[in-house]
């Protein structure tokens, strides 16, 4: 399916306890849609990480969703760092699938975004939600132990007078060695926000700070991943950490999931969703 692809922006009120906040959110749609994919960043990341994915997933026939999660990008930014709790997250995600289940759900998480919708299905029903893919999810989450997380937290409160020079310190991060140059200065374009001093990364610092308040607890995946109700794609790197018993523990829980390793991490997306397409597709789990 080919066609051109409108590319949005769409702020959107979502509940959160006994009030409102805005969450932004890219939109991303052709003429003919038959699902609606929401795409989850990484703790550091924001909707923008996906620029590259978001149009092509489009012309194939997906309305592709990628919101800045709450304290990032153009989202609301709270001024208490205790609003940060995963419950406020998955609130938000909740939302975001209410607003655009007039077709079937597909969910895809990247590292903490993964672990994100994973816990939404602990605190919701989601019968609309068709499938789910987690890519490079960690069996565990701690935001004091992901180098990442480590650079964003010292990064947070940076000020650059011109957009190339935040480029520059981007760059330089782990999250983008390897990266293919290009590829990574479009990524590090989206890591930074302007204000009236110039140019900062797109992460509130809050989300940093009062960790404890903030639900900073160790997270086992293992052990909300069975709550997943929908058809389930879980894409794990070697990096993230089997247990001793290998892959296999990690869905020998869960029947509807599928366990599988790939380097190419740009390929793993849609490798995920061509096999969310099968039904027939068994539980199993293999390496690569």
């Amino acid at each position: 399916m080919t066609g051109p692809v409108s590319a949005t922006r769409e702020d959107i009120l979502v509940p959160l306890g006994g009030s409102f906040a805005t969450l932004s959110v890219g939109v991303f749609e052709a003429a003919q849609m038959h699902t609606t994919l929401i795409m989850v960043h990484g703790f550091a990341g924001n909707g923008r990480d996906f620029d590259a994915v978001a149009g092509p997933l489009a012309r194939a026939g997906y309305r592709v969703l990628c919101p800045d999660m709450p304290g990032r990008g153009r989202s609301v930014w709270f001024d208490n760092p205790a609003h940060y709790r995963f419950s406020t997250h998955g609130r938000a995600l909740v939302a975001l699938i209410n607003r655009f289940a007039d077709r079937p759900v597909i969910l895809a998480g990247i590292g903490w975004g993964g672990v994100i919708i994973a816990l939404t299905f602990t605190m919701a029903t989601l019968p609309m939600v068709k499938g789910v893919v987690l890519c490079g999810v960690p069996l565990s989450w701690h935001l004091g132990e992901d180098e990442e997380l480590v650079e964003a937290a010292r990064d947070a409160g940076l000020r650059f007078s011109t957009q190339a020079a935040g480029i520059d310190h981007v760059l330089a991060g782990c999250r983008f060695r390897g990266a293919d140059p290009g590829h990574a200065v479009n990524l590090a374009k989206g890591r930074l926000i302007a204000d009236g001093e110039g140019w900062k990364p797109a992460f509130d610092p809050a989300l940093v700070l009062g960790k404890e308040q903030a639900g900073n607890r160790v997270y086992d995946i293992t052990q909300v991943l069975p709550a997943i109700t929908a058809p389930t794609q879980v894409i794990s790197l070697r990096r993230d950490g089997y247990p001793a018993a290998g892959p296999e523990a990690m869905v020998a829980d869960s029947p509807s999931a599928f366990l599988f390793t790939r380097p190419d991490e740009q390929r793993m997306l849609m490798t995920a969703l061509d096999r969310l397409s099968d039904a027939a597709t068994p539980a199993q789990a293999t390496s690569g």
